[in-house]
């Protein structure tokens, strides 16, 4: 994918995928290449698969992240706020997920959900600051 060879790249995920039909990863790559060609619905769809493998696996909530960040993307390039807006929600805790959440509320004149959200954000970016950082 980093030289810009994506359908050669969605030949060799398909591939990957049908000799281990459990791998997260093969699924999530073969999303990244299809949705690196404009094949929207068909990452969308390896995006859920992913999605469903990293769950069963137990793998980490950031793979899980991931998934439906790259999904609630393509719901927006799709113009499908509604089903953005769940993707984004599935995503929990991921930052760029919660920005796009915050970007929706404020497209659709939702701005007590956005600023409910934005100071959810800023209060844990404080905590975190204040336990990590080496001046405190």
């Amino acid at each position: 994918l980093v030289f810009g060879r994506f359908a050669e790249a969605e030949m060799c995920c398909e591939q990957a995928a049908t000799l281990a039909p459990d791998s997260y990863r093969a699924f999530y790559w073969w999303g990244l290449s299809l949705n690196q060609q404009g094949k929207i619905a068909d990452a969308i769809n390896r995006f859920q698969q992913a999605a469903v493998l990293a769950k069963e696996q137990s793998r980490s909530s950031r793979d899980i992240s991931l998934c439906w960040y790259a999904i609630g993307r393509n719901r927006l390039r799709e113009e499908n706020v509604a089903d953005a807006e769940t993707a984004f929600r599935k995503s929990g805790n991921f930052i760029p997920a919660r920005h796009q959440l915050i970007r929706i509320f404020l497209r659709s004149n939702r701005p007590q959900e956005a600023l409910a959200l934005r100071s959810e954000e800023r209060r844990v970016g404080k905590e975190c600051r204040s336990r990590w950082s080496p001046y405190h």
